[in-house]
């Protein structure tokens, strides 16, 4: 470090800019990877585009005022040219990198401003390079930096535009739609996509569940084109989800048993969290949208095979949609053993076991609740029409 801060220090006083911007550069990356350095990794960043901007306009100054006292030959003014190139790449280079700063420290809307100005820079410089905050490495990251600005302008807008009822939704979609634009410029299809996504989040959450749904099956035909599993999952998700609230159920569980096939497929079996997450989904789906207790019952079940470890929310959420689809499911045999144990001493054992122990009521059967139910009110019919007999005698 104390060498490259006595590099820095010599290199300005024989003022070479370029090479003083360097060594503060490669100073400022020591301080990148500790978050507890980053206030020095601020300080030498703005302290590296203050010093190349300074150059850079210098430079332009004096080329610009030999020109018109033309006091400069050729061989000359070709160098004082060359100087103010490097500079200016120098420049472009710092403000990506105070952009970068800004934008994994959060501090988004600032990060945004910096890269919009870089990238209406780089519109005529194209073949700028995407830099490494060491100066000093000698593999350069083949990207150029114009298309890196696009990515970055749309995740950030993104990041500050989250869908929400609390936002009026034509201001939402108006900066999404943006982020689409830059995301389109920069041919990233999984950033198309992901503005697709929260595009048709927005249209959900303020209720226009059509636009919701179509936008959402954009979504999902860019992740089928480009194969990406993940992104198709979190389709089949969006596109459940709005087709419960387009009530068309159908749908809507193929989506939920679809993302329980492709989990299994990019996993290859092997990721028991992600697989316990999909069959939760689809056991929820079941329950609030259906009769369909049993499957409700089936889903909980291979989720909870699946849930390794015992307290998480998705484990307690498997544990009580299938007690829910089981108390269902034995709704019917409960009540009527309930009537039936009134009447029959076995069926009010077996009532009392299973309030005693949790055992399986026994499945109810219909002819011998008949018989029960028969017999007993066969008995109280004659009972009432004794009691009537009796009655009518007496008076």
């Amino acid at each position: 470090m104390m060498t490259h801060l006595m590099n820095a220090e010599n290199f300005n006083h024989s003022n070479q800019i370029e090479e003083v911007y360097k060594e503060n550069l490669y100073l400022a990356g020591l301080f990148q990877s500790n978050i507890n350095d980053h206030w020095l990794l601020d300080i030498y960043l703005q302290k590296c585009l203050k010093i190349v901007n300074k150059g850079y306009l210098a430079i332009k100054n004096m080329i610009t005022t030999k020109l018109q006292m033309n006091n400069i030959d050729k061989i000359r003014l070709d160098n004082l040219t060359e100087i103010k190139q490097t500079l200016k790449k120098r420049l472009f280079e710092a403000i990506y990198h105070n952009a970068t700063y800004l934008f994994e420290t959060g501090k988004y809307p600032q990060s945004l401003e910096l890269y919009k100005q870089l990238q209406n820079k780089l519109e005529k410089h194209k073949h700028i390079l995407q830099p490494s905050i060491n100066p000093f490495e000698k593999q350069q990251i083949n990207i150029p930096l114009y298309i890196v600005c696009y990515e970055q302008i749309c995740r950030i807008i993104l990041t500050i535009y989250q869908p929400n009822k609390e936002d009026q939704m034509n201001e939402l979609l108006l900066n999404l739609n943006e982020a689409l634009k830059y995301a389109e410029k920069s041919e990233n299809q999984k950033l198309i996509g992901l503005c697709n996504k929260q595009i048709s989040q927005v249209y959900q959450v303020h209720e226009d569940y059509e636009m919701a749904h179509k936008v959402a099956e954009q979504y999902f035909d860019i992740a089928e084109r480009s194969n990406d599993i993940l992104e198709k999952i979190e389709a089949c998700k969006l596109l459940g989800s709005i087709n419960e609230n387009l009530s068309k159920l159908d749908e809507a569980e193929q989506n939920y048993i679809t993302i329980i096939e492709y989990t299994k497929l990019l996993h290859n079996n092997n990721n028991t969290e992600k697989l316990s997450e999909a069959y939760e989904l689809l056991a929820k789906f079941y329950i609030f949208n259906t009769n369909k207790y049993e499957l409700a019952k089936l889903a909980s079940e291979n989720g909870l095979n699946y849930a390794q470890i015992n307290e998480t929310i998705i484990y307690h959420q498997l544990k009580l949609w299938y007690s829910i689809s089981k108390s269902k499911l034995m709704e019917p045999h409960y009540l009527n053993m309930i009537i039936a144990a009134q009447y029959n001493s076995t069926d009010m054992i077996d009532l009392i076991k299973w309030k005693d122990t949790h055992c399986n009521l026994p499945i109810f059967d219909k002819d011998h609740f008949s018989e029960v139910t028969y017999d007993s009110f066969t008995k109280k019919r004659n009972e009432i029409n004794q009691s009537n007999s009796t009655h009518t005698l007496n008076s």
